[in-house]
């Protein structure tokens, strides 16, 4: 149990016990508190003060902002590790040369690359009209110079012999930062807790690389005054504080900020005719109040799911965006690039040498790879025989995609059943199913507030921001770069689960004690 564990819970000393009656719960004071269904957890009961444990949580999640949103203003707890997963420094340090070493400079690299993604693309656009568009945009936008923003997030799972292997790439509504940077101020507040968390600016970092960008745009004379616009999936989505505390942030720099989904960003654009300035009129909003604003940062905190593009003028924003002179975060080129199929092509031999054939974190890089290649005729049989060993992944973004053993078997019959070529008409990706270390006896809390102590598998999520103003825009010999790693995004799931999704309720965020 490490030290921010026992602080958390030296009160409670939960331990395994026979309860009584049906269901699985927590008693607290003598009442029978449900746990969620899970038939591999054992009853749990604590002492009668851990109810002034619980008081204390619900006091400072509240203060912190901890919290997930619901319909009709409801809430949920944000679920939440009750301690801190270990972690040596070595290792917290070869995430962080991965990420800013090589990783950002390769999404770099590949999205604005003029053939890449056109080429190693095209067999899933010819099946997958999401990708199809994106791909149709990327190649009529491409090669403009223009200012470039990116967020990314890497995904890792940390194997039996301590080496990561590397889950997928986020390049799009990167979340997850703003609830970490409050549960690290949660777990080392806590009494006693002697873990040692890391100076990281997760939140403050992405003002940094936003605000860099947004200081290059200098209005001209009567022309409507720039802001950052969030592109955000639903105005009650439950991670909306995680995103408002960015907007906080920039807030507190005098950097005006509007959200809007996507639908009503296209309902409102329009491009200037003399100097590709994207402008979105305000007019019926906040209080009926007219305005007109120049975009300087297009900030897509959503537009990762295709249910978003309800109509033609979703991919018409997209695209005048590309154009426009805004910065666009993630760009079309961005966006693919952290596609699960270039995660695939970077895995074949020398791919990522002909890149960046000078990096000297290649061989770093390629050792967190995975096993993984596109479902094929030729591979299909492959799989089939091997359920246990792999899963298998669409081009999606937003969890709960992936399918595991039997649902592979299903999903292989029914394309047989209706006569297609497995591969030819999916453009799934086929990955090795990761081993992880599990962390035994880890106290968690449940978005419904309930505690339980279960087996944990970590995930760790490198974040880092990238900013480049070019030259010709900055008026200097060379190009203006912002780049620097924000830290980590530690998410936990329970070790029979599939799935790690916390919004879902799969999935956990918690912190990391770097160990020497």
């Amino acid at each position: 149990m490490s030290d921010c564990q026992s602080a958390m819970v030296k009160r409670a000393t939960v331990s395994t016990a026979a309860a009584e009656g049906d269901g699985k719960a927590i008693k607290m004071d003598g009442a029978r508190v449900p746990l969620e269904d899970d038939e591999e957890h054992s009853e749990v009961t604590t002492p009668r003060d851990i109810s002034g444990l619980i008081e204390d949580l619900d006091r400072r999640m509240l203060d912190l902002g901890l919290q997930m949103r619901l319909p009709d203003n409801q809430a949920d707890w944000l679920p939440i590790g009750l301690s801190t997963i270990e972690l040596p420094r070595k290792l917290w340090e070869s995430l962080k040369r991965i990420q800013v070493g090589i990783l950002d400079q390769l999404i770099n690299v590949i999205s604005l690359h003029p053939t890449f993604l056109q080429t190693h693309m095209a067999p899933v656009a010819n099946v997958d009209p999401y990708i199809a568009r994106h791909l149709d945009i990327h190649r009529r936008t491409a090669g403009r110079r223009k200012r470039y923003l990116s967020v990314i997030r890497s995904d890792y799972f940390l194997a039996p012999d301590d080496s990561f292997k590397q889950i997928e790439v986020n390049t799009i509504s990167v979340a997850g930062g703003g609830f970490s940077d409050r549960i690290d101020t949660l777990l080392k507040t806590s009494p006693g807790c002697e873990a040692n968390f890391q100076t990281e600016k997760r939140t403050s970092g992405i003002g940094d690389a936003i605000e860099r960008v947004f200081r290059s745009y200098k209005p001209a004379a009567n022309q409507p005054p720039f802001h950052v616009v969030f592109i955000v999936k639903d105005y009650l989505e439950k991670f909306y504080n995680d995103q408002d505390f960015v907007c906080q942030d920039l807030a507190k720099r005098n950097i005006p900020v509007t959200r809007l989904t996507l639908a009503d960003a296209a309902s409102r654009y329009s491009l200037a005719t003399n100097d590709e300035t994207l402008q979105i009129s305000l007019t019926g909003r906040n209080n009926n109040q007219s305005e007109l604003i120049s975009v300087a940062v297009l900030y897509l905190r959503g537009a990762y799911d295709p249910c978003e593009y309800s109509n033609e003028e979703c991919w018409k924003l997209l695209e005048a965006a590309e154009m426009s002179s805004a910065t666009v975060c993630p760009s079309v080129g961005q966006h693919l690039a952290g596609s699960k199929l270039v995660q695939s092509v970077l895995a074949e031999p020398g791919v990522i040498e002909e890149l960046l054939p000078d990096n000297p974190f290649i061989y770093e890089l390629r050792a967190t790879f995975a096993e993984q290649f596109p479902l094929t005729r030729k591979t299909c049989p492959v799989l089939s025989s091997n359920l246990a060993k792999y899963i298998l992944k669409p081009q999606r973004e937003g969890g709960s995609n992936n399918l595991f053993g039997s649902q592979i078997r299903d999903f292989i019959s029914s394309l047989e059943d209706e006569g297609d070529q497995p591969g030819q008409d999916t453009g799934m990706i086929v990955m090795e199913k990761l081993e992880s270390k599990i962390w035994r006896d880890f106290p968690v809390r449940t978005h419904k507030g309930s505690v339980e102590v279960i087996g944990v598998i970590p995930e760790f999520g490198a974040l880092s921001a990238y900013a480049i103003i070019p030259s010709a825009i900055s008026a200097s010999d060379k190009d203006e770069v912002s780049h620097e790693y924000l830290g980590l995004i530690t998410k936990i799931k329970r070790e029979t689960s599939n799935e790690a999704g916390v919004s879902s309720g799969h999935g956990f965020l918690t912190a990391v004690d770097i160990t020497d």
